[in-house]
């Protein structure tokens, strides 16, 4: 008798979780039918950009190709995303996203100069991974200035091209850009000169000229430069030789 009770109830409890799983499915069937009815029957009578500010909300809307009236099918979305970052060079990313029932919005996140190096055929505005920018909107006097590497005719958002022998210089520019954004300092850098790769040097918070020497150690040696600072007095200038690693010296003047 308890076998029976107990193999009916199994039985039941099955038939019940079964039922609760045709529900879940019923439900997200139901729940893809309406986004699909959305994005084929509601035509987008609205478009927006957000994100942007080297390049104005047309210049991007235009490079989607989307337009008013168009479906927001996702496939349509995704070709759109392409064509941003395949037509202008200066955006990173693109998300288009359908904001129900017809309004569609592109995120767009640009690559943003940081750098500026000063050529004879005029200036050439650097991302933080040495790529080139065009469109720069600001004061030039708030990016970080670049001397000594004479750079190869460079296509906008391509990394900057240099000759074999520049080759070391580009590198150390690089590791150099990332180090001080993550540190912090690179609003504190007037000046990057790369004339003698192998003595590196620049001006730090007005106040200072580093010398960086070899592309070596360099976290180590802007680490311990912004602890020597710090025990120093607000009015103290001069040179600070971190050209040896480990060692860190302060020449006042």
């Amino acid at each position: 008798m308890d076998k029976a009770l107990e193999r009916r109830t199994r039985i039941r409890r099955r038939k019940m979780q079964n039922e609760s799983r045709l529900r879940t499915v019923r439900y997200l069937l139901a729940a893809a039918a309406i986004l699909l009815a959305v994005n084929i029957f509601f035509e987008i009578s609205d478009i927006q950009v957000e994100g942007n500010v080297i390049y104005s909300s047309q210049e991007i809307t235009e490079a989607s190709g989307l337009h008013t009236g168009v479906s927001g099918l996702l496939p349509f979305r995704t070709i759109a995303s392409r064509r941003i970052r395949s037509r202008l060079p200066g955006v990173s990313s693109a998300r288009i996203s359908l904001v129900v029932p017809d309004r569609m919005v592109i995120t767009v996140k640009e690559t943003s100069a940081v750098a500026v190096l000063h050529t004879d055929s005029g200036i050439l505005l650097l991302s933080q991974d040495c790529k080139a920018v065009s469109g720069f909107r600001g004061d030039e006097g708030e990016l970080l200035q670049v001397r000594g590497i004479r750079p190869l005719e460079t296509q906008v958002g391509e990394t900057m091209r240099v000759s074999d022998v520049e080759s070391t210089k580009l590198s150390y520019l690089k590791e150099m850009l990332v180090l001080l954004t993550e540190e912090g300092m690179r609003q504190d850098v007037q000046d990057l000169d790369f004339s003698n790769v192998s003595d590196l040097h620049f001006r730090y918070l007005d106040r200072f000229t580093v010398r960086m020497g070899k592309q070596e150690n360099l976290a180590k040696k802007l680490d311990l430069l912004k602890r020597i600072v710090d025990n120093l007095g607000a009015g103290d200038r001069g040179t600070l030789d971190m050209s040896t690693p480990q060692e860190g010296h302060y020449f006042p003047g």
